[in-house]
């Protein structure tokens, strides 16, 4: 029994010895790039055609390489409240951030994100209606983090 239970834990940690990492998967030297910053209130721009408030960063560090063979990580920092409600506390939430909206006898969503076409980033606001109203712009303190291979 004892040799049947270690040959199948050696037969167990073997494979995933073997199997466990392709060392063309491990990428050593990947390069980030990190930067935070807040869109004010005002800075948000209506865009009719998508029906949103967006802002467009421009990205000067991002390459077509980086581009083409990078990843981009978002997020957003929101502050939150204790279940209680006494306290806040920040939260950095990954984009895209949906947020359902009560409003009356009918829910709303309203949806933080981005979008990426080269050098530009556009951040957006849109709610679930369409409106200008309800996707309203606030001041918002974004993260953006690219990873490429050198």
């Amino acid at each position: 029994m004892t040799k049947t239970i270690t040959k199948a834990l050696f037969l167990l940690f073997a494979g995933i010895l073997l199997t466990g990492c392709d060392p063309n998967e491990y990428k050593p030297g990947a390069e980030m790039y990190t930067h935070q910053f807040t869109v004010e209130e005002e800075h948000w721009v209506w865009n009719q055609l998508y029906k949103r408030y967006e802002y467009i960063w421009y990205w000067d560090e991002m390459d077509d390489y980086m581009y083409e063979q990078g990843v981009v990580s978002a997020g957003v920092y929101m502050w939150e409240k204790t279940s209680d409600g006494r306290q806040d506390y920040e939260v950095l939430r990954s984009l895209p951030f949906v947020h359902t909206y009560p409003d009356r006898s009918v829910n709303y969503t309203r949806t933080i994100g981005f979008d990426i076409s080269g050098k530009y980033i556009s951040f957006y606001l849109q709610s679930s209606d369409l409106s200008q109203t309800n996707a309203a712009p606030q001041s918002l303190a974004f993260k953006v983090t690219l990873f490429y291979e050198k």
